[in-house]
């Protein structure tokens, strides 16, 4: 089995970066928050419900992790945690609706179910990227049919 077939190998490049250039991270862009929800067709099916954080450079490009808990059709317990990267069309915009997509890695869990990775591509629609705070809807694919919609919380971050 090659590297990029396992994982738990995805998420060592992004941190890598992070690691060595921490400064230049922090110094420029947009810090993220949001409160989502996601429903997933897929067998089970999952309905979930959470947080997620995300930093957004100056340019077009937005990286984050979300975290969902909420239940599968079974009635069971499940969870959903993703790590994407976004690439923004218009992230200037300050009315009306800027376009992304995307792709990541995303790792569904159900009570009485293994942990299932999947790779997840996203197309979205976000209001007012550069606003403080804005609605966001996304359809894509990754471990099944998958809508999500929530609210996205941000604050410019300043030079130092």
């Amino acid at each position: 089995m090659t590297w990029f077939l396992r994982p738990r190998t995805w998420f060592a490049p992004p941190l890598l970066v992070l690691a060595l250039f921490p400064g230049r991270a922090a110094a420029q862009g947009w810090r993220e928050a949001q409160v989502w929800g996601v429903a997933l067709a897929s067998r089970p099916a999952l309905a979930a419900g959470g947080l997620g954080f995300a930093w957004r450079d100056r340019g077009r490009t937005r990286i984050g992790a979300a975290i969902a808990a909420g239940a599968s059709d079974d009635g069971s317990a499940a969870g959903r945690v993703e790590v994407t990267w976004h690439f923004l069309l218009d992230p200037g915009r300050r009315k009306g609706l800027a376009v992304y997509g995307g792709g990541g890695a995303a790792v569904s869990a159900t009570q009485h179910r293994h942990l299932r990775p999947w790779v997840l591509l996203v197309v979205g629609a976000e209001t007012s990227p550069v606003a403080k705070h804005g609605l966001f809807v996304e359809a894509g694919l990754g471990g099944g049919a998958r809508l999500a919609a929530g609210v996205r919380f941000r604050a410019a971050r300043q030079r130092r």
